[in-house]
Order: structure tokens, then sequence, then C-alpha cells
């Protein structure tokens, strides 16, 4: 089976399209596209701090709020994983 009808990358020249009619390629040919440059990725990179520094605070307002005495556990587990996450942050060499 071969490709659709339509305009492919050249087989011959690299960085150009060439239409292929469903059978041949024709003699029609079209400059590539450009390649995109790279989406920013700060804002998910922001998010991710913002949520590792939120989440923790919020297990630890749940323990306070239910104020139980097996609620130390909550209290534990988030300050633990909280400075999990920021040590992990630190050392991280992400290039940002």
């Amino acid at each position: 089976m071969s490709a659709p009808a339509g305009w492919h990358p050249d087989p011959e020249s690299q960085g150009v399209l060439r239409y292929w009619d469903g059978q041949v390629w024709t003699n029609h040919r079209a400059p590539g596209q450009a390649a995109t440059a790279p989406k920013d990725q700060s804002a998910l990179v922001a998010l991710g701090f913002a949520l590792a520094i939120l989440f923790p605070i919020g297990g630890f307002i749940v323990g306070i709020v239910l104020e139980r005495k097996e609620s130390w556990w909550i209290l534990t587990l988030s300050l633990l994983f909280g400075f999990g996450w920021f040590y992990v942050f630190l050392r991280l060499n992400s290039g940002y």
C-alpha cells in the first residue's frame, strides 16, 4: 500500500517537500517547513515548584483542622515529603 496523494518530504532532497500523486513523484516541489522552536516550559516548572510547596502545607492544614490524636502522622508525612521535594528541586540542575 502506497502513501496517500499529497505533499511529503522529498526522498531526493532534504528540507524540500515534493508532491506524490498516489503512484509517482511529480516535478512539483515546495520549501520544507522550518523547524519550530521548542515551547517555553518555564510556566510548568513554576507550577511544579508551587505544587511541591503547597501540597505539604495543605496536608499540614488538614492535620491541624482534624485535631485528632492520630493526625501526627499527617504532619510528619507532609513535612517529610515537603522537605524531600524541596531538596530534590534544589539539587536538580534544570537550567532555570
